[in-house]
Parts: C-alpha cells; structure tokens; sequence
C-alpha cells in the first residue's frame, strides 16, 4: 500500500502546494481492518482556503489519470477537500471537493452529518503531510458525534433502495452495527469491527451479521431477495437502539 499512497500524496501535493495544510488517512486504515482486497482507500485533505477554478480542474485530472494509473483501485479511493475553516464549523455549509466510489469529483456544501468523519479524522487520523489533524482541527464532544451518527441513520431512510443484493445489504447491515456501536460508546470501529461487536451485543443477530461479513465480498449483482425481508427486520431492530 505504501508506493500507492505515497503516490496519491505527491501527486496532491503537487497540484495543491501551499494550500495543502495537511492530508491525511482515515477510514479503515486508520480504525482497523483494513482489506486491500476490497476495501477503499480514505484520505482527508484539509486546505488552508478553498480551491480556484484552476486548482479544481487540476484535481479532476489528477483523479482521473490516478484512476488509469492504478485500475485495481479505481472507483475505490475517497478523497475529501475541505478548509480547516469548514472542517472545524460543518455547519456553516462550507464547500467541500470529493470523490469516491461510484462519483466522479464533485462540489457539495457541507452540514453536521460531516462531523462523523471530521471526529474519526481528529482522533484516528494518521498524518501523511502537515501538522496531525488533532492540531488542526478543533475538539468535538462526544454528544455531538452522537447527534451527528443519529442525523445520519435518519437521513437515510428506511434502506429499501439497498436491499436489492448481498453486498448491499452486508453494507446495510454493518453500517447499523456501526451506528449502534457509535451511539452507545462515542467512538467509531471499522464495519466489520462494529459487526463482531454487534453479534455479542446481539446474539440472536449473529448468524446475519456473520454472513453480512461475508457478503462484502460477493459478486455486485448477487442476488439478495431471499435475505431481504430479515436485513430490514435487523434494520428496525438497530434503529430502535439508535434511537432508545
């Protein structure tokens, strides 16, 4: 993983300069569990202000020639762009420059749902250019990552539109133990982490959940009718914790 991610960095570095105040690995990488088989690869650029027209353009291509570079890893690497302004005040609707899997590099504003991410960044992130996160950006309270892992379950629904394979439905599946975990002990583990938590926590669940694990790493059309019906009895389940 090393040569790719060193890779990533310069070439972020290159286009970004100055501007780049730190970058940074998060997501599985840095809370474990890791499987370069399957897994994306989560970085978090934090900017000293936001990019011009020029530096977007620049950003766009060097995704997209990373992307031909490396076609085991294309479609799986997340990148977030974000001024340490943003960063520490998600609420303020700042921009924020992304890509990742299954989206080509885009704009959006940003609001506390971020804040799930910006907390698992300070306190897990590890430092590939810059200053450590923790110097960056500022503390977040433990309520409020809680308020920020609720807003984000009810923001997305009731998952009907996720249960149509396997995959999907593993990704359902440990999302929520994810959330129950998060909401419960203010922390985040990885999605497979949080799934071996859960089948502790939850033992009648645990044949699901095991499978679920399993299912990361089914074919992307794999069926999942036959399981349906049980993923969205374990979806009500978690939510009722979430919520309790």
């Amino acid at each position: 993983m090393r040569p790719l991610v060193d890779d990533l960095t310069a070439r972020i570095r290159g286009v970004l300069g100055d501007k780049l105040a730190g970058l940074y690995l998060w997501g599985s990488y840095a809370v474990g569990d890791f499987d370069p088989r399957i897994s994306d690869l989560d970085l978090a650029a934090a900017l000293v202000a936001d990019v011009d027209e020029r530096e977007y353009a620049a950003l766009d291509a060097m995704h997209d020639g990373f992307a031909r570079d490396y076609p085991a890893w294309a479609g799986r690497i997340e990148v977030r762009y974000a001024s340490v302004a943003t960063l520490n005040a998600p609420a303020d609707e700042g921009e924020i420059l992304s890509i990742s899997p299954g989206e080509s590099f885009n704009r959006r504003r940003s609001d506390d749902r971020w804040l799930i991410d910006w907390y698992v960044l300070r306190e897990r992130g590890i430092t590939l250019h810059g200053r450590p996160p923790a110097e960056l950006l500022a503390p977040i309270p433990r309520e409020r990552f809680i308020a920020s892992v609720r807003a984000n379950v009810e923001s997305s629904g009731d998952w009907n539109d996720y249960l149509q394979t396997l995959k999907r439905q593993a990704y359902v599946i440990l999302a929520m133990c994810r959330a129950m975990y998060a909401t419960q002990h203010g922390d985040q583990l990885s999605k497979p982490g949080a799934g071996r938590w859960a089948q502790r926590e939850l033992p009648e669940w645990a044949d699901l959940i095991e499978r679920a694990i399993a299912w990361r790493d089914a074919p992307e059309d794999a069926d999942g009718a036959a399981t349906a019906a049980e993923t969205r009895r374990f979806v009500d389940q978690a939510r009722r914790r979430i919520f309790g």
